[in-house]
């Protein structure tokens, strides 16, 4: 199978475990798996977190990015506030009660606890009879694991049966092996001085429980048959074997063989070698063999490795070996039984197309488990685990709105609005918190401050008219007179990077000018926003994007709130709002109540605009269309669990009529799209249903939404940018934070208002008391003050006299 040009959406993956140099199976097995990720996948960056049992701890590769200390629990928590800020998709775990401190090695428990990304578990050992140290960390490894790895058939079966992990939570995934020829052993003989001889191999970290002792008591009688018969033991003393023991167990196996007469016959070679080297010593074996002594043992790295390399395989009845040299791809002898090692050897020996026809099954079993397919097994497991990991709150455990009351609103905190905003205008992006000054400025993002400006201003904020200032400033910079077109980007040194914007830009930049017009009672803005609106409003007419002419209509009708007698303006109301009829009525069916054959971005603007223009121009169907509209897109951004909390439409692929909905990312735009609409439905009908699909909007924000994470930062009064699948995104950029602001503000209006934001008669002449003047956030009761008015005679188009500026 070719995987050169494989991709994956994980774009950052952490490996947790020892790591090469440090001398132990796990830091083999995870540097492997490790680089064969990163090899197979490109396009994905792979970092490492290993654990250190030395104070001095190790000479590390550059992958390497954080380093855990074994018996510091403080440690494990950095570890996870390293990967939390370091934009880790994904963490793939290296499981061994052993390399971690705390009993049972309970310490990785406080870091797992603390990951915000999906966790794949890899377990290394799976005891059938655990103690309730090792059960209740196992157990609790488990679940706080979105998926877990076994390398066996036995491991995924304890899982089930002794830890009550469901099957469907368990990939079962190999071993993973280098990929090697299948050689003659004399081909590598010479390199080690063995050539002409019977290479018998055993080879690993040194330590008491390898059974080595058994193979060199079985050596006076395979030497007897075959005198030319050699034993390498390859590798060096267990390092916490030597640093308790010292090197007394390779010594006795020294002195055994002494003692046996066959010294001349046994090489001990005590070095950790590399990869190049390790296969170079397989290759030459004729005979492997695996002496251990316990049963309990779920895998061996040894095993794998000299199996796919197609060696004669000789090895006791621990669980692993079991079920790998099944079908005779290797031969089993009993634990610590010396005189039925020999003589498995001296059949292997005697019958030698036995011995190659079990090299052969071995060989090809081993196929598979050659680390480039091991790779793409991972990544299966990981993607699956990604698109799992929704933290879903499950029927009967609604998602909550985070630290508020029901009812409340946050705190207005206009912080990281100003931390954004420069002498120039709206930074675009932000790395966190930071400003991000590569990407520039868009008009996009200035129209959208320019918006939330006169929405403090309509509040009292004493701050709003300088802010207004600047962003009406870069608003009036970017419109290109002789297009008659706003620029969108431009970067830090403040050079336009395109003569004319997108229509969304422009259709933006008219929404925020006619907010400023109907809304702002300062002159200078209005007559400024004013010169700039008339001069754009008429190339809206050439745009095709149904949100432009969505943004720019709700401009239109903040605009006409002041200046009803602009015939020009409604003339373009009119013919905007019949195109997104137009759309409506094509697109329509029973089960499709939309105006495209998709949704995609900003969706509840199309209803918005229908709804006040079916009321303005008036239209009936208008009307009716953006409340059938509303309501469709309303039940299909609600969860189906119990409160039903707001899922907007996904931004990986979106949601096209007949497809599969995205879920993620979830962006803040969709949230105050979704306010403004709904609290537009509540003013014009005064129905409730609205005031609360506009609250459950809002409270995405705050934590009510698919993994329960508030998107709104209290500290910085900022917004993350957005939902991924298994975090949020912890940048907080303009976009995201302009929208809370604008729902934010919006929702303090409405409730300052009850019914609207601005004193307009509702159908029976009536308007409420309570105006924007009441600031302090206190809200009104449901039975406020009425009062009758006369209607309002119609103002005179905006005299151009009004909007002339003096020549620059």
């Amino acid at each position: 199978m070719d995987h050169s040009s494989t991709n994956s959406t994980i774009n950052r993956i952490a490996f947790i475990g020892n790591y090469l140099p440090r001398q132990c199976g796990i830091a083999t097995f995870t540097t492997d798996l490790c680089e064969a990720v990163a090899s197979e996948y490109q396009g994905t960056t792979c970092i490492a977190l290993p654990v250190n049992d030395t104070e001095a701890g190790y000479a590390y590769p550059p992958r390497v990015r954080f380093e855990l200390t074994e018996k510091d629990i403080d440690s494990y928590h950095r570890a996870a506030d390293f990967l939390n800020i370091n934009n880790v998709d994904l963490v793939c775990l290296q499981h061994e009660y052993g390399i971690f401190g705390g009993r049972a090695g309970s310490h990785i428990l406080a870091l797992l606890r603390e990951l915000r990304m999906p966790i794949v578990t890899t377990l290394h050992t799976i005891l059938q009879n655990p103690n309730s140290d090792q059960r209740r960390v196992l157990e609790q490894v488990a679940a706080l694991s979105d998926r877990l790895v076994v390398m066996s058939q036995r491991g995924a079966e304890f899982l089930q049966e002794v830890y009550k992990v469901s099957p469907k939570k368990i990939d079962l995934i190999p071993h993973g092996i280098p990929d090697v020829s299948f050689e003659d052993p004399s081909f590598h003989k010479d390199l080690f001085g063995v050539e002409g001889k019977i290479v018998l191999l055993s080879f690993g970290l040194l330590s008491s429980n390898k059974g080595i002792e058994n193979v060199i008591a079985a050596m006076p009688a395979i030497v007897e048959r075959y005198p030319n018969v050699v034993y390498l033991i390859l590798g060096a003393t267990h390092p916490h074997v030597v640093r308790n023991e010292g090197e007394s167990y390779r010594l006795s196996l020294q002195w055994m063989a002494q003692e046996k007469g066959v010294e001349s016959h046994v090489i001990f070679y005590n070095r950790f070698v590399g990869l190049e080297e390790l296969v170079q010593f397989i290759s030459a074996a004729d005979i492997y063999i695996t002496p251990y002594q316990d049963v309990a043992q779920i895998t061996s790295g040894t095993l794998a490795y000299t199996l796919g390399a197609g060696k004669a395989v000789i090895s006791t009845p621990y669980w692993y070996a079991e079920e790998m040299l099944a079908e005779e791809r290797g031969a089993l002898v009993p634990f610590r039984d010396p005189t039925a090692l020999a003589a498995q050897v001296i059949d292997l020996l005697d019958n030698e197309s036995k011995r190659h026809a079990m090299r052969k099954r071995a060989y090809l079993f081993g196929r598979d488990m050659i680390w480039s397919n091991v790779a793409h097994r991972y990544m299966e497991s990981f993607e699956r685990a990604r698109a799992e990991r929704r933290h879903y709150t499950p029927p009967g455990f609604p998602a909550k709105a985070l630290d508020q009351h029901l009812g409340e609103l946050p705190p207005l905190k206009l912080d990281h609005l100003h931390h954004m905003t420069d002498e120039t205008g709206m930074l675009q992006h932000a790395i966190f918190t930071i400003p991000n000054y590569r990407e520039g400025y868009t008009t996009d993002d200035n129209a959208r401050a320019l918006m939330v400006s006169a929405l403090l201003e309509e509040l009292g904020d004493p701050g709003a008219h300088e802010l207004a200032s600047r962003y009406l400033a870069f608003i009036w910079y970017a419109f290109n007179t002789e297009l008659g077109r706003f620029r969108n980007f431009m970067d830090y040194q403040r050079h336009w990077m395109e003569d004319g914007g997108s229509d969304d830009s422009h259709g933006r930049a008219l929404w925020a000018l006619g907010t400023v017009l109907g809304r702002s009672n300062t002159p200078a803005l209005q007559s400024l926003a004013g010169r700039v609106f008339e001069q754009a409003l008429p190339a809206i007419l050439d745009t095709t994007s149904p949100r432009a002419w969505a943004f720019a209509l709700i401009g239109i009708h903040e605009y006409l709130q002041r200046f009803a007698g602009d015939r020009h303006a409604r003339q373009v109301q009119e013919e905007l709002a019949g195109r997104l009829l137009t759309l409506y009525k094509t697109h329509r069916s029973d089960k499709w109540c939309w105006y495209e054959d998709g949704l995609s971005y900003c969706n509840a603007v199309l209803p918005h605009a229908l709804l006040i223009c079916g009321k303005a121009i008036p239209n009936a169907a208008m009307t009716q269309a953006g409340f059938e509209s509303l309501s469709w897109l309303a039940d299909l951004q609600r969860a189906d669990v119990e409160g039903g909390h707001f899922v907007p439409i996904g931004s990986n692929g979106f949601y096209l009529q007949g497809g599969t909905r995205a879920r993620f990312d979830q962006q803040p735009v969709e949230a105050q799209a979704m306010v403004s609409t709904c609290l537009e439905a509540y003013r014009l009908t005064g129905d409730k249903l609205w005031r609360n699909e506009a609250r459950r909007a809002f409270e995405w924000f705050l934590g009510r939404n698919d993994l329960s994470l508030p998107i709104y930062d209290p500290t910085t009064g900022g917004c993350r940018d957005g939902l991924h699948p298994d975090r949020a995104n912890e940048n907080q950029g303009a976009e995201s934070t302009l929208a809370f602001l604008q729902a934010l503000l919006e929702l303090r209006l409405a409730e300052n208002t009850l019914l609207s934001w601005r004193d307009e008669p509702n159908d029976q002449g009536f308007i409420p008391t309570a105006r924007a003047a009441a600031l302090s956030g206190s809200h009104l009761s449901e039975q406020s003050t009425y009062r009758t008015v006369s209607p309002t005679p119609t103002e005179s188009h905006l005299d151009r006299s009004r909007l002339a500026l003096s020549d620059q």
